[in-house]
């Protein structure tokens, strides 16, 4: 039988880390360029813009959305992993570049700028 309190206490739940995960969204203008710098080893990545740094783990949804616009031929997360991987493994200061004209490329530094990681 399916016990609607437990639901709706578990989806009572989900809502309260919603609201949680919401808190954490910083949100600014951003008119002009944005410099990204990896550290840890790849691991975390750095988004630089007016001097204020913000830091994230380097993840799945990060390399899929920079990375699915920066190369829009690779269909698949797995593609886009592989070339992240191995432009990273080659020369990481040509791929902090790269991601970084991504912004440009499809206005993501003229408006807001969301940061979710």
């Amino acid at each position: 039988m399916l016990d609607q309190r437990k639901l709706f206490t578990e989806n009572d739940n989900l809502i309260d880390s919603l609201i949680s995960f919401e808190n954490t969204i910083k949100q600014m203008d951003v008119e002009q360029t944005i410099t990204v710098k990896f550290s840890n080893k790849g691991k975390v990545l750095s988004l630089i813009y007016k001097g204020m740094i913000f830091q994230g783990q380097v993840s799945r949804p990060l390399i899929h959305q920079l990375g699915g616009r920066a190369w829009r031929n690779a269909d698949k997360f797995k593609e886009v992993s592989e070339i992240w991987q191995a432009k990273f493994k080659r020369n990481p200061v040509t791929l902090e570049q790269e991601l970084a004209e991504v912004f440009n490329q499809f206005d993501l530094s003229k408006g807001l700028l969301i940061i979710y990681f």
